[in-house]
């Protein structure tokens, strides 16, 4: 019976030893991590944008008093590098960490790269980062604009003149004032925002689960492909155009147009105005069509279950 009992009394014993190894582990790696704020003087010109971050927020501000830097906000061992080579701003993640010193720290602090730039234009934007929020404000003009992010918010108000290229997994996409060549967006998760955007080529856009929301937008062509969430056009104009692709969401048309429509859905209403008149071949399994009568225009072309 002895040994019945001298099982769980062992059992407990190792257990509290591993709790009390682990409390005192994070103890120890939680007070080593120590906040600085770091402030980098950019003395030489560059016109191209090479950043690589882990997880931080990144924003480009205004310079007020003219001077060009940039500011993170990171620990002592966790932090980043940044340098101006051949004409490219670079600023690279730095991990000096070792494998214990990650274990059980409860850091809620995001780290943040700030970038004080006066108002100016720029080559090339190229980003990378596993977590982080990206805020551009409207005082700058970029040639390309390409972004990689897996989790975080994309808000920028700045100008692409070229090709914009954005992916993501988690997060809200917010892009205003742009006049640029193309736009590519592919995410998983969160809603497209496009207001007061010129596109010379084409717009297209993949997300699996978020809703679409044009305003102001013109283009010569526009593709949309979702799962769930509404799409919604409002004021914008494609050339040639309109293609959209949506499982379960709504899809509305206000005051949009385009020489061609076609919309294909699996569950949700399709409705709207256009602004020149269209020939409608509509189609439904189950659903009530209201489209009205014409001759003349281009194709309107609605199936939906």
């Amino acid at each position: 019976m002895k040994k019945v009992f001298l099982i769980p009394i062992i059992i407990g014993s190792v257990l509290l030893v591993i709790v009390g190894a682990v409390f005192a582990i994070s103890i120890k790696n939680n007070k080593s991590v120590e906040r600085v704020t770091n402030n980098y003087e950019l003395t030489e010109n560059f016109s191209n944008f090479d950043i690589d971050l882990q997880t931080a927020d990144f924003e480009i501000k205004l310079a007020t008093d003219g001077n060009k830097k940039v500011v993170c906000q990171e620990t002592n061992k966790d932090f980043h590098e940044v340098n101006v080579v051949d004409g490219t701003l670079s600023i690279k993640y730095k991990d000096l960490r070792k494998w214990h010193e990650k274990l059980f720290v409860f850091d809620y602090h995001r780290n943040k790269v700030t970038v004080y730039l006066p108002a100016d234009t720029f080559e090339n934007f190229k980003f990378h980062a596993s977590t982080g929020d990206v805020i551009i404000s409207h005082d700058y003009t970029f040639n390309s604009f390409d972004v990689l992010l897996s989790t975080g918010d994309i808000k920028t108000e700045a100008n692409v003149t070229g090709a914009t290229k954005i992916e993501t997994t988690t997060g809200q996409i917010y892009l205003t004032g742009m006049n640029a060549d193309s736009v590519d967006i592919k995410a998983s998760t969160g809603s497209i925002n496009l207001k007061d955007v010129v596109v010379t080529e084409d717009i297209n856009i993949v997300v699996t689960t978020g809703a679409i929301k044009l305003d102001n937008v013109m283009a010569k062509n526009y593709t949309s492909t979702s799962s769930t969430g509404d799409v919604t056009l409002k004021n914008s104009i494609f050339e040639n155009e309109i293609k959209i692709a949506t499982t379960t969401g709504d899809v509305t048309f206000d005051r949009s147009d385009a020489a061609a429509v076609e919309v294909n859905t699996t569950t949700g209403d399709v409705s709207g105005v256009f602004l020149t008149s269209k020939i409608f071949y509509a189609q439904s399994t189950t659903g009530r069509i209201n489209v009205p009568p014409s001759t003349t225009g281009g194709l309107c072309k609605v199936n939906t279950t």
